[in-house]
């Protein structure tokens, strides 16, 4: 049987809004980290790929992308980034943010990951997500943040489909960290949380 090499990953998992893109994006630029949004796969896919249209459809309505053609992309992605050598499994970990996000994920995801910490990124003020909802309507021109209608269904999409995967996980560290506290502070958090993984990920391999 031909052995899998597992990626080691770390899950920004949180509401929609709540930060994980941008925290991401300044984790993965660390070094022996990467960073993959399924959001921003989503949105960058090519005008001429046929899948677009689709998921941009969803993504205008807060609902979810199927299992299959999630995974699909995922995998396109990160193959193309091992080629490129911007990623090599088993030297650097993952930031993973956007997947899993129902529970029907989590075996597939699971095969090819080594989960080795989920930092639950929580939101107590739902009227402040409203808030960014708008800035980030304006700032990235996001349509789907226009409506506030959209934007309590994806809160209550994640409440729903998303969170319950947490119980997917028990043994797996979960830090829980307050997403609307300031950016730099929540980095440093994280940070301090996961500084020591990169050590450890060659004996995980």
């Amino acid at each position: 049987m031909q052995h899998i090499q597992k990626d080691n990953v770390v899950i920004l998992f949180g509401a929609p809004l709540i930060g994980k893109g941008t925290q991401g994006e300044i984790l993965g630029s660390l070094p022996g980290y990467f960073h993959i949004s399924m959001g921003q796969l989503f949105r960058q896919l090519p005008k001429t790929d046929e899948r677009r249209k689709h998921v941009e459809k969803l993504m205008e309505t807060r609902a979810l992308v199927p299992d299959e053609l999630v995974f699909e992309i995922f995998n396109e992605y990160k193959q193309s980034i091992i080629q490129t050598g911007d990623y090599v499994p088993g030297r650097d970990i993952l930031i993973v943010d956007g997947l899993p996000r129902n529970v029907s994920q989590v075996s597939e995801f699971n095969e090819r990951a080594n989960v080795m910490q989920i930092i639950y990124m929580t939101a107590s003020n739902i009227e402040e997500l409203k808030k960014r909802a708008k800035i980030r309507a304006i700032v990235e021109g996001r349509q789907d943040d226009f409506d506030e209608a959209t934007v309590i269904k994806g809160l209550e999409n994640f409440k729903a489909e998303t969170l319950p995967l947490l119980e997917q996980y028990d043994g797996t560290p979960v830090m829980e960290i307050d997403g609307l506290d300031k950016i730099g502070a929540v980095t440093k958090k994280i940070t301090e949380q996961i500084v020591g993984f990169k050590r450890l990920s060659r004996g995980l391999e």
